[in-house]
C-alpha cells in the first residue's frame, strides 16, 4: 500500500500539479495519511525523505489552503449577491402593488388596459431579444403556439372579469397562491408528474387556507350566508390560474421536444393573442379616453394619472422579472420560490392594511392567508417524488 502511494505521488509530481480544485483535493487526500501520520512535522517512517519531493508536496498543500480560502471568499460573495437580489425582488414586488391598487380604485376595469400594455411590451421585447429569426426560422409548430395563445387569453380574460366583479386585492393575492394546486393538477393530468406525499399534504394545506380566506366574513355580514360576490370572482380567478398552468405544461412539452425557444414562445403567444384581446377595441378606446381625462397637476404640468401608474407598473415588472432571472442564475429554484412566497405574504399585508382598510380583514382571513403561505413553503422544502422507472 505504501509503495502504491509512493508511485502515485511520484507520477503526479512528474506530470505536474493537477489543475483545478478537484485535482488538488485528490492529491491532498492521497498525501494526507503519509505526511501527517504522527501529526504535523512527523514524516511517515516508510516515506522517503527526498527534498524535492517534500518541497513539491508542501507546495501542493499550500495550494490547497489557498484554494480553500478562495472557495470561502467566493461562497461569501455569492451569499451577498443572493441577499441583494432577494431583497430587490421583495421590495419591488411589494412596490408594484401600490400603483396596481391605485388603478383599480379609480377604474375597476383597469386590468384590461394593463393586460393590453403587457401584450405590446412582450411582443416588442421578444423581437428585440430574438430578432427576426423567431419569425423567419420558427422552431416550434403552430399547434403548440395556438394552445399557448388560448391558455394565455383564458388566464387574462378570466382574471380581468374577476377583478371587474370587485374582487378585493388582498383576497386575490391569497387566491393566486392557488397556482400551486393548479400546476400540480395540470402536471399530473397532462405531463404525468408524480408528487411526494408531503407535497400533497402541503397542497391540502393551501386548499384549506384558500377556502377559509374566501369564506371569511366581513364584520356585519349575516352568519351562514355565502357571499357570491366574493366566491364567484375567486372561483373565476382559480379557473384562470388553471388555464395558465395548462399553458405552462404545453410550454414544457414544446421546450422538451424543440429546445428552449423562450423568445419565440413569448412572441407568438402575445402576437397571435393580440387580435383576441382587441376584439372589444371600442371598449378599450373608450376606457383609454376616460384615462386621458383623469389627469392631475404636478408642478404646473397636467399628467394623466392612470397612464402614469401604468408606466410605473410596467417598469417595476421589468425590474422584478430581470432580478428574478439573476436570482435563479446564482441560486436555485427553492431559494427563488421562498423569496416569492415571502414577497406575496408581505404584499397581502400591505394591500389589506394600507389600501383596503378600514374595515380591517377578519381574523379568519389572516388564518387562511397564513395556511396558504405555510403550505407553499412546505411544498418548496419537501423532497420531490421519484419518477417511476421505465422498464
Amino acid at each position: 500500500q505504501v509503495q502504491e502511494r509512493r508511485t502515485f505521488i511520484a507520477n503526479l509530481l512528474h506530470r505536474g500539479v493537477p489543475r483545478g480544485v478537484m485535482g488538488v483535493n485528490h492529491l491532498y487526500d492521497a498525501l494526507h495519511h503519509d505526511l501527517d501520520w504522527h501529526g504535523e512535522g512527523h514524516q511517515h517512517p516508510e516515506l522517503p525523505s527526498h527534498h524535492h519531493l517534500r518541497k513539491s508536496v508542501n507546495e501542493v498543500l499550500k495550494l490547497k489552503r489557498g484554494v480553500g480560502a478562495l472557495q470561502t471568499a467566493a461562497a461569501s460573495a455569492n451569499r451577498h449577491q443572493i441577499m441583494i437580489r432577494a431583497s430587490l425582488v421583495v421590495v419591488f414586488g411589494c412596490l408594484v402593488i401600490i400603483p396596481s391598487e391605485l388603478v383599480l380604485k379609480k377604474d375597476s376595469q383597469g386590468m384590461n388596459l394593463m393586460t393590453l400594455s403587457v401584450y405590446l411590451f412582450a411582443i416588442c421585447s421578444s423581437l428585440v431579444a430574438g430578432g427576426m429569426s423567431i419569425i423567419l426560422d420558427r422552431k416550434i409548430p403552430l399547434s403548440y403556439h395556438a394552445a399557448l395563445v388560448l391558455a394565455g387569453y383564458g388566464f387574462n380574460q378570466l382574471s380581468n372579469v374577476a377583478f371587474g366583479m370587485g374582487l378585493p386585492m388582498p383576497l386575490a393575492l391569497v387566491v393566486k397562491n392557488g397556482s400551486l394546486l393548479c400546476q400540480m393538477a395540470a402536471g399530473s393530468l397532462v405531463c404525468g408528474d408524480t408528487y411526494h406525499v408531503r407535497q400533497l399534504t402541503a397542497a391540502l394545506v393551501v386548499t384549506l387556507g384558500i377556502i377559509i380566506t374566501v369564506q371569511s366574513k366581513k364584520p356585519g355580514s349575516s352568519s351562514g350566508a355565502v357571499d357570491l360576490s366574493v366566491v364567484l370572482p375567486a372561483a373565476l380567478l382559480m379557473i384562470a390560474l388553471m388555464s395558465r398552468s395548462l399553458g405552462n405544461c404545453v410550454s414544457q412539452m414544446a421546450f422538451k421536444s424543440y429546445g428552449k425557444q423562450y423568445n419565440e414562445v413569448l412572441f407568438y403567444q402575445h402576437a397571435l393573442g393580440l387580435p383576441l384581446l382587441l376584439w372589444d377595441w371600442r371598449g378599450l378606446l373608450l376606457q383609454a379616453s376616460q384615462w386621458n381625462a383623469m389627469d392631475t397637476e404636478i408642478y404646473g404640468l397636467k399628467v394623466p394619472l392612470l397612464w402614469f401608474y401604468l408606466i410605473i407598473v410596467m417598469l417595476l415588472n421589468v425590474i422584478i422579472t430581470r432580478t428574478c432571472g439573476e436570482l435563479v442564475a446564482i441560486s436555485n429554484s427553492v431559494v427563488v420560490n421562498l423569496v416569492l412566497t415571502f414577497q406575496r405574504c408581505l404584499s397581502i399585508v400591505i394591500s389589506a392594511v394600507f389600501f383596503n382598510a378600514p374595515p380591517y380583514p377578519p381574523l379568519l382571513m389572516w388564518i387562511g392567508a397564513l395556511l396558504v403561505v405555510f403550505g407553499c413553503v412546505g411544498y418548496v422544502l419537501c423532497p420531490k417524488a421519484e419518477s417511476p422507472k421505465k422498464p
